[in-house]
């Protein structure tokens, strides 16, 4: 796997989001069908980007993910895994139509990846301990949010979907 980092000839994202340089230079390895790159993306709440602002659209962040990690699925280039995104879980966190929330840009990323099913993803964090955990501090099977279950579960595979490992 190869993780993103946050500058590629000076344009700055997240730490571990932007792979803008696999456009001009891939891992190329020895063994084909190998390797899979994997980004990081957050909202506003983490850190204020210059493109949470109030003329963002779900449009304008679609641009920014497929300039940063969404191109590589795209093109074919290799298979991306989006292997952090999280949110809090207040429902003004989860969905929101204030341009530049975190509420705008979690609705959106959902969005992105129901358009772009063959991006992987991994939700941050399932611990309760944490302000974006899926769980209660008491770790109770039960999730936080049932909006925020409810979303995930909309771009997760159906039950016996997806891909599958050949046999050994």
């Amino acid at each position: 796997m190869s993780k993103g980092n946050d500058c590629y000839n000076h344009v700055c994202g997240w730490q571990g989001g932007n792979l803008m340089g696999v456009a001009t230079n891939p891992v190329v390895l020895n063994v084909p069908n190998q390797l899979v790159y994997s980004a990081h993306d957050y909202g506003p709440a983490l850190f204020r980007q210059p493109w949470f602002n109030a003329s963002t659209t779900a449009t304008s962040l679609y641009a920014v993910w497929n300039q940063f990690w969404g191109y590589i699925s795209a093109a074919g280039t290799a298979p991306v895994w989006l292997g952090e995104f999280g949110t809090a879980n207040s429902s003004d966190d989860l969905q929101s139509p204030l341009a530049g929330s975190q509420g705008q840009w979690f609705q959106s990323l959902v969005a992105y990846l129901q358009g772009n099913p063959s991006i992987d993803w991994t939700y941050w964090a399932l611990n309760g301990e944490d302000n974006y955990g899926l769980l209660d501090s008491q770790y109770d099977a039960t999730p936080v949010s049932a909006l925020k279950q409810s979303l995930l579960q909309s771009i997760q595979f159906p039950l016996g979907g997806g891909t599958s490992m050949p046999p050994n």
